[in-house]
């Protein structure tokens, strides 16, 4: 969410001013010491220095002062003018003023009250710098008849404030200029402001009152975002506009009643409004924006006008409370995931006539009519036998959803399409699916088996994160690439056999897969990536077959590794790769590789028992190679049996002799009378295939 991030670039020119800066004092007048500009005429307030003659009791900033027979305009009160005046109770600051620089006020901490006359001032301080900072008494603020403007951050983190009348002057009111004010409870505007201004009370989490005149035209961006005690509100009838975060995160919020003229809700607009269970739209919406109403956990219901012809992207996502939704027939745009997260749902239905969109057949669920994509689903969806791909977000979010079936007619799942359906526990996947989408299935807790055909192609990244209830994966032979973080947290996979047809595993692709005890990598990998099996606490022995060059950063990092096995082709092996659970668990590792690969940092823990096998014309050559040195046992390898995989622990996929799929991830000796009924059995690895007779 865009949160404040156009005022990053102030923050950082702030910094150079955060120190107060000291300047020559020209004249004291009648106790208050200035700066004067002879050229111009106007005069700066300033102060002696900040231990000596600080100011006290009440002051009166005058608009003139006479010096030397010459007539000065105050128009300025300079950076730290009143900084560290303990003993200030008040202050009036005239109409002349147009600048007062940041921290002019800091560490009042008696200063009561403000009465502020500048009629046009143009500078207060700047967000983080405010003027009244650390001012915890300040409480009363009193305007000026004729102020008509009030500077970005003018007021900002006044703490002590209660209750604000804006005065009926006012027409203008910069960003932020009631920001972080946390103990303000009430606020009236005047009856000329026409809008209510960008983050004008941004944060003001006690605010609970907010009057409102029929002057008001727009409600701005973020002008009540995060005020979290502000519990309702009347929008005045002469309201056109609702931009971006006014009410977002206004969680005390129960009632809104959008006015008639309302075109346009914008992106986030009542985001996070928790409390919200009553929404009236009038019939003049035509866009509800992007997340307008994500995270209304509160919303039972909304009935949407027949006016409204776009829903952006998330526009009800997280409304956990929603039972059922309609989309009229005047809909022809939805964006991406517009009802993810609402796991109450348990009807969607698309209204007839509707040319963009439909719910055939009573699916429940909203289908794209052209392009035959399933947007969004619930609990209760049936999904059609014409549906061609369910869309990204489709059913994020459902947790009570327990079993899908997908037809023949899928090709593709996409992102997030399955997200955090924690109640997920059976879910087919036909031969006509070709790629499963990134996040496709993250979250499914509940998954305890999944079968992936022999037609999907591509695993996308985060695919199968979380499924921490997945005890077995069958990753086919037609897949040829595995998406980082694919198989991430699947804290119950035991055993991984990764086929020949995969070339590219992506990053932490089985981290965190705690139960993993084997894992096969097949001889077609070329590069194990960044983590890829980091923090796979029991995984004991790997063998890297001769096709890897290079092995990433921390890609067994965390793991119970004993034995390690590399294959004659890795050259590269890059920071705390094999960097183990415990360093005294390491007992080999057999490097086939003529060149020592070039290690980074700590790619081994070191260990006095580790042995290091390598070739016996290379030996020399290791014990004078970085990292390769610390091991104090180097040997031939060609002694040792096992260097490479070891067929005994081969998994494969079972066909009978109909071509049928009967069992998938056994070894060949668990392949037997007790699993199986008798007869022949095409087995089918990696490797190969081979004819087995039970």
């Amino acid at each position: 969410m865009m949160k404040r991030s156009i005022i990053l670039l102030a923050m950082f020119i702030a910094l150079s001013f955060a120190a107060p800066q000291m300047s020559a004092v020209d004249c004291n007048i009648d106790g208050i010491y200035y700066n004067l500009n002879k050229d111009k005429q106007t005069a700066k307030v300033t102060c002696h220095s900040f231990f000596k003659d600080p100011y006290k009791g009440a002051i009166v900033i005058p608009e003139y002062v006479v010096y030397e027979n010459e007539t000065y305009t105050v128009t300025e009160i300079s950076c730290a003018a009143f900084t560290n005046c303990s003993e200030l109770i008040s202050v009036t600051i005239p109409r002349s003023i147009e600048r007062i620089d940041q921290g002019a006020f800091k560490n009042c901490t008696k200063l009561s009250t403000v009465y502020f006359n500048a009629e046009n001032c143009k500078e207060m301080g700047m967000y983080m710098y405010p003027v009244f900072e650390n001012c915890p008494k300040f409480s009363e603020l009193k305007f000026g008849d004729n102020v008509r403007s009030i500077p970005s951050s003018g007021f900002e983190s006044c703490t002590g404030l209660k209750s604000i009348v804006l005065p009926d002057s006012l027409t203008y009111m910069g960003f932020g200029c009631f920001l972080d004010c946390t103990g303000l409870t009430s606020v009236t505007y005047g009856k000329k402001m026409t809008y209510t201004g960008y983050y004008a009370f941004d944060g003001c989490t006690n605010l609970k009152t907010v009057r409102l005149t029929n002057a008001i035209k727009g409600i701005t961006s973020n002008s009540f975002s995060g005020c979290i005690s502000l519990s309702s509100i009347s929008l005045p009838p002469g309201v056109t506009y609702i931009e971006q975060e006014a009410f977002s995160m206004c969680k005390a919020l129960s009632t809104i009643n959008i006015p008639d003229l309302v075109e346009t809700i914008h992106e986030c607009a009542f985001l996070g409004c928790s409390g919200l269970t009553t929404i009236t739209f009038p019939r003049s919406i035509k866009q509800i924006g992007k997340y307008a109403f994500g995270g209304c956990t509160g919303l039972a219901s909304i009935i949407i006008p027949s006016s409204v012809n776009s829903i952006g992207d998330g526009g009800f996502s997280g409304c956990t409370g929603l039972t059922s939704i309609t989309i009229p027939s005047s809909v022809n745009s939805i964006g991406s995931n517009p009802f993810s997260g609402c796991s109450g749902l348990i009807s969607i239905n698309v209204e007839s006539g509707n040319r963009t969109y439909d719910s055939r057949g009573n699916c429940n669920a909203i289908i794209d009519t052209q392009k035959n994509v399933l947007i969004a689903g619930c609990r209760n969806t049936v999904i059609p036998s014409d549906v061609s791909y369910i869309g990204n977000f489709a059913f994020s979010g459902c947790k009570e959803l327990a079993s899908a079936v997908i037809p023949n007619s899928v090709t593709s799942i996409g992102n997030y399409a399955f997200s955090g359906c924690s109640g997920l526990t059976n879910i087919n996947i036909p031969n006509s699916v070709t790629s499963i989408g990134g996040n496709a299935f993250s979250g499914c807790s509940g998954l305890t088996n999944i079968n992936i055909p022999n037609s999907v192609t591509s695993i996308g990244g985060n695919a199968f994160s979380g499924c921490s209830g997945l005890t077995n994966i069958n990753i086919p032979n037609s897949v040829t690439s595995i998406g980082g973080n694919a198989f991430s947290g699947c804290s119950g996979l035991t055993n991984v056999n990764i086929p020949n047809s995969v070339t590219s595993i992506g990053g932490s692709a089985f981290s965190g897969c705690s139960g993993l005890t084997r894992v096969y990598i097949s001889n077609s990998v070329e590069t194990i990536a960044s983590e890829t099996f980091k923090d796979c606490s029991s995984l004991a022995t790997v063998t890297i077959p001769n096709s890897v060059t290079t092995i990433g950063r921390n890609a067994f990092y965390g793991t119970a590794l004993t034995s390690i096995v590399l294959g004659s082709s890795v050259n590269k092996i890059e920071d705390y790769a094999f960097s183990t659970i415990s360093s005294y668990r390491l007992d080999r590792v057999v490097c086939t590789a003529v060149a020592p690969p070039l290690c980074g940092n700590r790619v081994f823990n070191k260990s006095s028992k580790a042995r290091l096998f390598v070739p016996a014309e290379s030996i020399e050559r290791y014990k004078k190679a970085n990292v390769w040195s610390y091991f104090q046992i180097i040997s031939d390898c060609s002694g040792v049996s096992d260097v490479g995989a070891d067929d005994a622990e081969v998994m494969y996929d079972v066909y009978d002799m109909r071509g049928v799929r009967v069992a998938g991830g056994l070894r060949e000796t668990e392949a037997n009378a007790e699993r199986l009924p008798r007869g022949v059995y095409i087995l089918v690895s990696p490797q190969g295939r081979k004819k087995l007779k039970i």
